[in-house]
This record gives C-alpha cells, sequence and structure tokens, in this order.
C-alpha cells in the first residue's frame, strides 16, 4: 500500500512537471513569435504581467468584474480613495462593488501566477559571454576537433594549424556534432524503452503474484472448509504460509519494479534535457557543453544497462493442502496431494486451429487447462473460459459458446456474422491464453458466390484491381484511360489521368502505385497522390523493354511484371531498376532463335513461361503465373513446380489470378466464368457464368469481397 502511495505521488509530481515543461515551451514559442529575438519576446510577454497601475510585476492579483486585473495593493489603494465601499477601473471605468469593504477579497488571478512562474523559469541570466580568455579581444568562432572546444582565430593560427587539428566555423561543424549527440543518446532512448518495459512487466507480475496468492488462499480455504474442525490448525499455518510467500515476492518484486522506476526517470530525465539542449541551445552554448552532455549520457547508460537485463521473475505459489478423502488417514499419518491451479499463460488452444473460416458455419476448437509448469489439470476446478471473435476493421464481435468436455478441455464453438479479417480472443479467467489472440479470415462460403451482391457502373473498359486501405483502383483500359480511385462506398475520390491503355496495377506499402499501360509498352511508378516518379520501358526484347506489359503484382519491395508477348516475368526494384527475367525463353544475342520461338517455330517446353498475363503468391512464396490457358506454378526459387487446370481442361483463356488463403481465384474470358481451385490444383467450382462478361481482372477487399471487372459490360461485380 505504501508502495502504491508513493507511486501515485511520484506520478502526479510527473505530471505537473510535464504540464510545467508544457506552458514553458509554449511561452517560448510565443515569446519568440512576438519579437525578433526571444529577448524582445520575453519584454512583450513581461508586460502581459505587468501591472498598469504600479507599472511593476503582478503581487497578488486580483480581478474585478470586469476581468482586468491589479495588484491587490493597487486596489486597496482605490478602495480608500472612492470610500463608498466601490471601486472604479481606471482602464474601462466601470463601478464594481467591493465585496465586505475589503479589496482582498476579490478573486485571485491565478492564471497570472501560473505566467509569472513561468516567466522566471524562462528568465535566466544572459547566455555567457563566448570570448578567449587568451586572447580576450577574439571572439570564440571557431571549433576545433582535435582539442573539442572553442576557439578563436588568433588559437587557430599559434596552436591548432601548426599541430594539424582539424577545425571549422562553429556554424558549420554544430550540425554534425548535433547529430553525434543525438546520435549517442539512441543508446540511452534505447534503454529507457527496456527500463519503462521491465517496470511494466514488474507491475504486471507484481499483480499477478497477489492475485495468484488470493487464488490459492480461496482453493485453500474451499478445501479446508470440509474439515473444519480438524483440519483449523492445519488452514491457519497454510495460509500464513501463503500470505508471507506472497509478501516476500511482492517485497522483492516491489524492490526490482522501485529500481527500474529511478532508472526511467534518470534516463527520461536525460533524454528530455539532452533534446532541449540540441533543439534549443545556442551553437556555442551547445558545443560548450556537448562534451558534459555526451559524459552524462555514457555514464547513465553504464549505471543502469544491467537494470534492462535482469528478468522479471516470477515463481509461482504452491503449498500442500490435505485432500478431504483422505480425511481418516489424517488422525494417523500426514498425507497430503497438490493444489493444482489452471495458469492462463500456459492454457492452450487445439494445435491445428483453422487460420480459415466461414460465415453462418460453426468454427469450434478446444481450450486445454494446465498449470503453471505445463502439465494439464486432472482435477475439476471452477473456471471462467470466454472466447470472441473481433473484426479488424470495425471491431465488431461474435461471442462464442463454451461447453465444458472435461477436466481440462473445453469445446468452444463460434458461428462467424461478418467477412473480413478477425482476431480470435481466448481468455481463462478473464487472462489471454498462450499465443492469443489468433488470425482468422472469415469469407463467404463458395456455394453463395453465384450471384453478385453489387454492382460498379460507368466504368470505361475496367481491367486490372487492386483494394488497399480501403480503397478501390480500378484501370480503364482506353487510348485516353485512367486509374480510378473509389473509396468504400463506390464514391471517385480521385483518379490518375493521361494513360495509354492501362492493363495491370499493383501497390506497395508505402502506398506507391504501379501501373503498366499496353499503348506505349511501359511501366509508370505514381505517388500516393498521383504524381508519377519515374517510367521505364518501352518497345523491344532486351531486357527491361516490354513486348506486351500486362498483368503486376507487388512482392518484398520487389516488382514482377507479366512481358506476355517477350514470354517472361521481368522484376524491378521499387525504383524501377530492373533486377533479373524469369524463365525468359527469349536470347538477345541470337535475335532469330528469339523470334522463332516468340512466333511458336520453335518447341515449347510447359516448363517455360508462355504467354503470361498475370500472376500472384501464396503465404509461402510460390508464384502462380497465368499462361495461355493453364496456371503454372514456380517455387520462392522460381523453379517449376506443377501447373493447375490443364490436365482436366479446367481453363481455356484465363486471364488473371488471385490468391486468397489457400484458395484460387482464376477469371477465364473464354468460358465468363469465375473458376476456384485449392492450391493444389483441385477445381472446387466454376461461378458467375450467368452475369460476368469478358472478365479479365480480379481482387479481394479487406473484407473477403470479390471485385471482378468484365471489360465488355464497363462495369465491376461483386461477389
Amino acid at each position: 500500500r505504501d508502495q502504491t502511495t508513493r507511486l501515485v505521488r511520484s506520478n502526479e509530481r510527473l505530471k505537473l512537471y510535464t504540464q510545467f515543461l508544457s506552458i514553458r515551451l509554449v511561452a517560448v514559442k510565443m515569446a519568440e513569435g512576438l519579437g525578433a529575438t526571444p529577448s524582445k519576446g520575453l519584454e512583450r510577454f513581461q508586460d502581459e504581467i505587468t501591472c498598469p497601475l504600479c507599472l511593476g510585476i503582478y503581487e497578488e492579483p486580483k480581478t474585478l468584474p470586469c476581468q482586468h486585473i491589479y495588484c491587490k495593493d493597487c486596489l486597496e489603494g482605490l478602495a480608500r480613495q472612492s470610500r463608498n465601499g466601490t471601486v472604479v477601473c481606471p482602464e474601462c471605468r466601470s463601478v464594481a462593488q467591493i465585496p465586505g469593504n475589503n479589496a482582498s477579497t476579490f478573486p485571485t488571478a491565478f492564471q497570472i501566477n501560473r505566467l509569472k512562474e513561468v516567466y522566471e523559469a524562462m528568465a535566466v541570466p544572459a547566455g555567457e559571454t563566448y570570448h578567449c580568455q587568451e586572447h580576450q579581444a577574439q571572439a570564440l568562432d571557431l571549433y576545433c576537433e582535435t582539442c573539442q572546444k572553442l576557439v578563436c582565430r588568433d588559437c587557430i593560427i599559434a596552436n591548432c594549424q601548426p599541430s594539424g587539428h582539424r577545425h571549422g566555423y562553429v556554424s558549420k561543424v554544430t550540425p554534425a556534432h548535433r547529430e553525434a549527440v543525438l546520435k549517442n543518446l539512441e543508446t540511452a532512448e534505447q534503454l529507457n524503452s527496456q527500463i519503462a518495459a521491465l517496470s511494466k512487466q514488474a507491475a504486471s507480475t507484481k499483480s499477478r503474484i497477489v492475485e495468484h496468492g488470493a487464488s490459492v488462499n480461496r482453493e485453500i480455504n474451499g478445501r479446508i472448509d470440509v474439515l473444519i474442525g480438524v483440519l483449523e490448525q492445519q488452514r491457519q499455518t497454510l495460509l500464513q504460509t501463503t500470505e508471507e510467500i506472497t509478501r516476500r515476492k511482492v517485497t522483492a518484486i516491489s524492490a526490482q519494479e522501485e529500481k527500474l522506476r529511478a532508472a526511467n526517470d534518470e534516463l527520461t530525465e536525460i533524454v528530455e534535457s539532452t533534446k532541449r539542449a540540441v533543439e534549443r541551445d545556442s551553437d556555442k552554448e551547445f558545443l560548450a557543453h556537448k562534451q558534459k552532455t555526451v559524459t552524462k549520457i555514457k555514464e547513465a547508460t553504464e549505471k543502469w544497462i544491467d537494470s534492462a537485463q535482469e528478468p522479471c521473475s516470477e515463481q509461482p505459489i504452491t503449498v500442500e493442502v490435505t485432500s478431504p478423502s483422505q480425511l481418516e488417514d489424517l488422525c494417523k499419518k500426514s498425507c497430503i496431494v497438490r493444489c493444482q491451479l489452471a495458469d492462463p499463460l500456459k492454457c492452450t488452444v487445439s494445435t491445428k486451429i483453422r487460420r480459415e473460416a466461414e460465415t453462418k458455419k460453426p468454427y469450434m476448437f478446444a481450450v486445454h487447462l494446465a498449470d503453471y509448469q505445463g502439465n494439464p489439470c486432472t482435477e475439476k476446478q471452477t473456471v471462467q473460459v470466454t472466447a470472441e471473435l473481433r473484426r479488424l476493421r470495425d471491431g465488431c464481435v461474435t461471442p462464442a459458446e463454451v461447453t465444458a468436455k472435461r477436466a481440462n478441455d473445453y469445446t468452444v464453438s463460434i458461428q462467424p456474422e461478418t467477412r473480413g479479417r478477425h482476431e480470435l480472443i481466448v481468455k481463462v479467467n478473464g487472462t489471454l491464453v498462450s499465443n492469443s489472440p489468433f488470425p482468422v479470415f472469415v469469407r463467404k462460403p463458395l456455394g453463395h458466390l453465384c450471384a453478385p451482391e453489387n454492382k460498379i457502373r460507368g466504368l470505361r473498359s475496367p481491367t486490372g484491381m487492386t483494394c488497399k486501405d480501403g480503397k478501390i483502383y480500378i484501370c480503364e483500359r482506353e487510348v485516353d484511360g485512367a486509374v480510378v480511385i473509389l473509396d468504400s462506398k463506390f464514391n471517385r475520390i480521385a483518379s490518375i489521368r493521361g494513360l495509354n491503355r492501362p492493363g495491370g496495377i499493383a501497390i506497395d506499402h508505402q502506398s506507391n502505385i504501379y501501373v503498366t499501360t499496353l499503348g506505349d509498352l511501359k511501366l509508370h511508378k505514381f505517388t500516393k497522390d498521383g504524381r508519377c516518379v519515374k517510367s521505364v520501358g518501352g518497345s523491344g526484347v532486351a531486357p527491361g523493354m516490354f513486348g506486351l506489359p500486362n498483368g503486376i503484382r507487388v512482392r518484398d519491395n520487389q516488382i514482377f511484371v507479366c512481358d506476355t508477348d517477350c514470354h517472361r516475368i521481368q522484376v524491378f526494384d521499387t525504383d524501377l531498376h530492373l533486377l533479373r527475367v524469369i524463365d525468359s525463353i527469349l536470347d538477345t544475342t541470337d535475335i532469330f532463335t528469339s523470334v522463332r520461338r516468340l512466333y511458336g517455330l520453335s518447341r515449347m517446353d510447359e516448363k517455360n513461361v508462355y504467354k503470361p498475363e498475370d500472376l500472384d503468391f501464396d503465404s509461402t512464396g510460390n508464384m502462380y503465373v497465368v499462361n495461355s490457358s493453364y496456371i503454372q506454378v514456380l517455387s520462392p526459387n522460381e523453379k517449376h513446380v506443377r501447373t493447375v487446370g490443364k490436365e482436366g481442361g479446367e481453363l481455356e483463356n484465363p486471364s488473371c489470378i488471385k490468391v486468397n488463403g489457400k484458395l484460387l481465384f482464376v477469371t477465364d474470358m473464354s468460358k465468363n466464368c469465375m473458376s476456384v481451385f485449392n492450391t493444389s490444383g483441385v477445381l472446387y467450382g466454376t461461378f458467375g457464368e450467368r452475369y460476368l462478361n469478358k472478365p479479365v481482372g480480379i481482387t479481394f477487399d479487406e473484407d473477403g469481397f470479390v471485385y471482378v471487372s468484365c471489360y465488355r459490360n464497363n462495369n465491376v461485380l461483386i461477389f
């Protein structure tokens, strides 16, 4: 309790100090904005806390009803002059009644008192005069890198230059030294972060120890109440033992917590003071105190480095309690069993928990209870097991039904209501179990993809698409084509125009947009606000040129572009520099062989990439490439693995592919449908035959909705 009181008081002092620093910073900025120099700003700031009657700094400021402020003594002088219980404001001439005929009873202007405190903190003595002690007439305008001190021009001529010391003007060398001090500060900041985290861990550990001790006490009480008379003495002994163990552990962890807090306070003060010096001190002030600051940082870092490596140990509290079933033997000998409580941090869920689910279908798994050593609980006990499925986008929650199966097993069943990315949260007695929360993606059952749920109209020959951060990006394949950007409600919010028949589109993690254009055979990079950064390519078979650029994907900061007519995939970095070419059948040194292969006059192997239209990746790094009539699977090291949709003729003219979990969604322009395979190549079914017309693009949004662009119908269907 004393420890908690000290923590609360320390936290209150820290808050007050933080508020003071914030007020001071605002005041400094205000002062700098009021004049050409900080000193002039302070003069203007001083005017705000000067009494208009006595022209001195406010003493015991009081506020009149008209909101004008004067010193208490000044108001008492005005009251004595009036002699009728009123006072006239010297500024606005309004008359105010004196409460109780005593001017000191006017309300105190607390805001003026706070401004005075800030002013007194800011009004520090004028900065040091930096003149050379050896050459009094010379200003210290230079800095010797070798001696690490400020020097004057005569010092350079007399001492530094003959010795070959490196030196420079203060204004030029200061930025590098500021950066060096900040770099030295990084270690202290990292250490401070570690110590702050350990401090939180220590507090959490202490709380769990106390709760564990309380749980043991409750278990002891429940068991020993059965032996009311005979076991009374044993219960008292065990309770005292538990309390003593808990007290010792809390004392130990409190000491460590206090040490970590002291380290945190000291390092926080060093970090903040150093940052203030780097940001606010003049060049000369900064360099004059730089070495002292660096030394202070190193000393504090060395002092507390070991504290960040000390683990917050949490040993469980175990006691031995007599089993009620052995009451008869207790009279003859001491027969004891171990009190086994479920530890949420050791409890687990089914090892084969599924990472994917479908709406309206039960999603089931098991929760296994274990004690602090990870051993399965064998005795039935009262625990609360809860679970819920929460959608990441909006926090929508689907609760679960929990059923006790055995002493150490619980069955959990959830029927997802919403689509998209979710997290599965499982708790035992209000604490997350091991590895919780778990990622779960919920999709619509494949059997429900027959008819679209919505439609985006008013597009011009839509082709490639992608979704990111709640926005939908659609390419319009026209000579004066564009990339149309829609919000989640399908309203147009922006567009990138002036593109010559855009085909494929992809977005990297920094929201840069990459587009292939069929009209000028190029790859373009745009910023997220639509500004073109770079374009590469052009007609040709040489690496970096294109025969017909089509589908595009971004993975691991690499841009993969399908070059259809050149039978290859070209890989660029995010600055559009060519990195490599995958499975090219072209030989730029033998143009005749290349042309024969290009026009089918040379034998093609199925292991070669042939007329790639689009590609995508699964979670393991396998690449799925849409060839002329099938899907080719390449391993993460870009070697042929197998084909999909070729043997049974499931595909005729595939145009686009999107991998979603363990499913492959492929659009087929000849069949006017969407075919769904698993990653092993097994066909689940075809969908949308009645609605799709020349589908050439497909993508998914964050909620698992399928978007298919129909080139002939000038729309996008949403399943």
